[in-house]
């Protein structure tokens, strides 16, 4: 199954940057938005409104970069799904192999978002990183504010047992008191929401940031036939990794009809006119069909395609 969408791979390393980035700027945009707000001449029941719904915001962009990062990790690596069994009619419904997979990651990812926070943070940490451990404290202060939002949700901002209980003693306030926001604590909470963002991607997300086009693309070649007859360095010269250029030993060697056919797809990848290359991708797919490894390569580029 790792096959199916090794191409794709091709984009996680920049997806998953770009991903941190825009939740980072946009908690930035959050903290001056705040400061901007507080300077009008605005009212007790205006301000309130106001903090409420910026802590609403604060919370949708952590929860929006936690699950997007761990559904876009689970289509590349989707053995690490739980389930890892499809029916026919849900491939016909989504049209492709990663519109079958988004589906099951994100099945997979809203069921652990109705966790409590500590116990959905520890599970989409360990996708990335089993073994290692954040700051439970953080995952805690973090855990307060989701809490505190969902109070604002559901209860009018009402201290209830359900907060009670899921913070325990971080608790700030007392059954049916209101839970309190106001500038510094939301200042705060965007300073915590920052610092777990941060430490995830550190500590998990960021040992994948290596996987750009040159990388899969060596996957996916040692995933073939072709690696047995010839290593990738020997057939490939790497230059960073966003660009590969074809050895002339790969064009000298007396490769099989079917090995040439193999070889063409990659010459297709690096350049589709590139003089060397005597067949196309549907060649190399009818020699190779979905059932051997070699065919799941191509089928995983067809789906995420990309050039060098």
């Amino acid at each position: 199954m790792q096959l199916l969408t090794i191409a794709r791979r091709a984009g996680l390393g920049k997806f998953l940057t770009k991903t941190k980035d825009e939740a980072i700027s946009k908690l930035s945009a959050a903290k001056a938005y705040d400061t901007a707000v507080r300077q009008g001449n605005l009212g007790n029941a205006e301000i309130q409104f106001h903090d409420s719904i910026l802590l609403m915001g604060i919370c949708s962009i952590l929860e929006s970069f936690l699950t997007d990062v761990s559904v876009e990790f689970l289509i590349c690596f989707p053995g690490r799904l739980e389930s890892k069994q499809f029916q026919l009619d849900s491939l016909v419904k989504r049209g492709s192999v990663s519109g079958l997979l988004r589906e099951a990651a994100e099945k997979e990812i809203n069921n652990v978002s109705y966790k409590v926070f500590p116990e959905m943070f520890d599970y989409l940490h360990s996708l990335f990183s089993p073994k290692v451990q954040i700051d439970k404290r953080l995952v805690e202060e973090a855990n307060e504010m989701k809490c505190t939002r969902d109070v604002y949700v559901h209860g009018n901002g009402k201290c209830n047992a359900v907060y009670l209980r899921k913070v325990g003693t971080l608790a700030r306030a007392k059954i049916d008191d209101i839970l309190p926001l106001g500038k510094d604590y939301l200042n705060n909470v965007i300073d915590k929401a920052t610092s777990l963002i941060t430490e995830f991607f550190n500590s998990g997300p960021s040992a994948f940031l290596t996987y750009g086009k040159t990388r899969a693309f060596r996957e996916m070649w040692d995933a073939t036939h072709l690696k047995s007859v010839m290593e990738f360095d020997a057939a490939w010269t790497v230059e960073g990794d966003d660009m590969v250029r074809p050895k002339e030993k790969a064009f000298q060697w007396a490769w099989s009809h079917s090995e040439k056919a193999l070889l063409d797809f990659f010459l297709g990848v690096f350049s589709t006119t590139h003089p060397e290359r005597s067949t196309d991708t549907i060649v190399a797919l009818k020699k190779f069909p979905p059932a051997t490894e070699e065919g799941q390569v191509i089928l995983s580029w067809m789906d995420a395609p990309f050039w060098f």
